[in-house]
């Protein structure tokens, strides 16, 4: 199964994995229920700190890797992450609040690349 962009990007499903799966969900606008509110508007008002959490989830939540991707020092990195769990109020070592904000921000990255 395959997916045309409007501007002719090619999506193959299959090699997608988790973004086949929300874009489903994005195609049935349910991201209207699961994205966090909260973090559109730190994407929006902060997106350092957004890209510094999508590399965090993209690195597999290493600081050390995320640090590297983002050429800033891993203690940036740890500051960064504490800021954003103070502004969204939730704790990146709690799994469900890690899903949850992990599954907002993939699901923000896919919208963004559709605009």
């Amino acid at each position: 199964m395959h997916l045309f962009h409007q501007d002719l990007y090619y999506l193959d499903y299959q090699k997608l994995k988790l973004d086949r799966i929300l874009l489903m969900l994005l195609e049935t606008h349910a991201d209207k229920h699961l994205l966090s509110p909260s973090l559109l508007e730190l994407k929006e008002e902060s997106p350092i700190l957004f890209e510094t959490l999508a590399t965090y989830f993209s690195s597999n939540g290493q600081i050390s890797k995320t640090a590297a991707v983002l050429f800033v020092h891993p203690k940036t990195i740890h500051y960064r992450l504490h800021k954003i769990e103070s502004i969204l109020n939730i704790n990146l070592t709690n799994a469900d609040q890690y899903f949850y904000l992990h599954l907002s921000c993939k699901m923000a990255l896919l919208i963004k690349s559709f605009e």
